[in-house]
């Protein structure tokens, strides 16, 4: 028997056993997942819409905020919506500034994209973003080309139930290097500290404890480097608790330090439903295993 756990924003896992020929599944229903993600505007055309295109459906957009390029928020997207229904991509229309007034996305300005993943079982892709389809516009459906850049880094939290461990992932897809610092995990939260929002939908993180349970000064992820060593955390909790990753991030175009720009505090969040095998997939492993045994037997037997 040989086990595979794959690496999903959500957490999924599986049990694979090959017992003559016969490939056995059982799978248990993934969590419910909130992230950041933080996109810039490269070019020097006025945007005012924004097409993000997700690699898996069942999103929901919780807050679009906009800042300048010194950082400073000045303003959101007012509306969102999935569009077309059903799919994976997000529109984002209607950016006004802190007063409700019209506004337009310039050169360098950045839109940190707040959104959540509602837990689908094994058919969940992940969660991440496609380069390609996403693209801010000047209206009308004119797009601008190559105006997108995803500058945040992919969180996952992994878990093996059968090895009783955890850990907390980091990967950069995008194009420039990315500086984490001030890296803090909490562990065994309630859905009141691990899920709430504010009425524009930002992340409350007032209700965290004082103290995180892990913490790490710094990171370097280099463009394309997809799986950064984990923060290991000591055990695999399949309590309903939540995990809460907050961290401060830089970008930076030439991976120097001195001139990377900083993006304020991010955070991921998820919980951890107790796991409860699926009927069918229950009795195939119950069934996989029996045979396991038996073929066992009659190898002891045919020693004898």
């Amino acid at each position: 028997m040989f086990t595979t756990i794959t690496k999903l924003q959500a957490r999924n896992w599986a049990m694979c056993s090959l017992i003559s020929g016969t490939l056995l599944f059982a799978s248990w229903a993934q969590a419910d997942t909130t992230k950041d993600f933080v996109i810039t505007q490269k070019t020097a055309n006025a945007a005012n819409d924004l097409t993000v295109a997700f690699n898996n459906v069942g999103l929901v957009p919780m807050s679009a905020i906009i800042k300048d390029n010194m950082g400073n928020a000045i303003g959101k997207f007012n509306m969102a919506k999935v569009s077309p229904a059903g799919s994976s991509t997000i529109v984002y229309t209607n950016p006004v500034d802190n007063m409700g007034n019209a506004i337009s996305v310039f050169q360098n300005y950045t839109t940190t994209l707040t959104v959540q993943s509602k837990g689908t079982g094994a058919t969940m892709k992940g969660f991440n973003w496609q380069k390609g389809p996403s693209s801010y516009s000047m209206g009308a459906g004119v797009n601008i080309a190559n105006s997108v850049a995803l500058l945040s880094p992919d969180v996952d939290l992994i878990q093996n139930p059968l090895a009783g461990t955890a850990a907390i992932n980091f990967g950069n897809e995008g194009d420039d290097y990315l500086f984490l610092t001030n890296i803090k995990v909490f562990t065994e939260l309630t859905a009141t500290q691990g899920d709430s929002f504010d009425a524009n939908g930002n992340f409350i993180t007032s209700g965290l404890p004082s103290s995180p349970n892990f913490m790490q000064s710094s990171l370097e992820l280099t463009p394309g480097e997809l799986e950064f060593p984990d923060i290991n955390l000591p055990g695999y909790m399949d309590d309903g608790s939540y995990v809460v990753v907050l961290f401060d991030v830089e970008y930076s175009p030439d991976g120097s330090l001195s001139d990377a720009v900083n993006l304020g505090q991010l955070f991921y969040s998820t919980n951890q439903p107790v796991l409860t095998p699926e009927p069918d997939a229950a009795l195939l492993l119950a069934t996989g295993l029996g045979m396991l045994v038996i073929a066992k037997s009659r190898r002891l037997n045919l020693r004898k």
